[in-house]
């Protein structure tokens, strides 16, 4: 199958990632691994919920084919119509409440217009929308650490205070006083 230039071009530019913390683009590996069985899932669904999806999944003629998602469960599609014409697909966001979008444009245009509507939710709710306009994907990393008590050693809180300073970005969750379960994105080579 041949891709819309414009997503190879944006797939070649920023990889794998999310844009504003909202919507990601798979690369090829995903779309190919994730791709029709999650359109076939949320399509039987749909149809469990007395509901009918308005289009076909790949690689039926005119079929969804996966290109994305956002943070809450709804996919990024192309409409493959007109057949053979990848330039002219139509991309579809299909919500996680099962509505279909048509976001006007390619890839770009769509995804622009995407992040604009929710850049605009945010500052009418009063959210900070300074940050990160891409983010990387980064294979987290699950490390135990134990901090162990030591004469004329700083208290336990600063302790781990410095810590997760230097490890970061890290969050906790849940231990006992003294081990602590880092889950992060930090690159730790001595780790691999």
């Amino acid at each position: 199958m041949t891709l819309p230039f414009e997503f190879v071009e944006l797939a070649r530019r920023y990889g794998r990632g999310a844009f504003c913390d909202e919507f990601s683009c798979f690369d090829l590996e995903e779309m190919i691994n994730k791709g029709r069985g999650w359109l076939k899932d949320k399509r039987l669904l749909l149809q469990d919920d007395g509901e009918k999806c308005p289009h076909p999944v790949h690689p039926e003629p005119g079929g969804l084919v996966l290109w994305g998602s956002d943070s809450v469960g709804g996919v990024l599609c192309w409409l493959t119509e007109p057949v053979g014409s990848p330039e002219r697909w139509q991309t579809v966001h299909w919500t996680i409440d099962d509505e279909f979008v048509y976001p006007e444009g390619g890839v770009a245009a769509a995804l622009t217009g995407l992040i604009e509507d929710l850049l605009a939710r945010r500052r009418e709710d009063g959210q900070d929308v300074d940050g990160a306009w891409f983010d990387p994907y980064r294979r987290n990393v699950h490390v135990y650490l134990q901090l162990a008590e030591a004469d004329g050693a700083p208290p336990y809180e600063e302790r781990l205070r410095v810590l997760r300073a230097r490890l970061a970005p890290t969050s906790a969750r849940g231990g006992s006083k003294g081990v602590l379960p880092l889950y992060g994105t930090a690159h730790w080579p001595e780790l691999e």
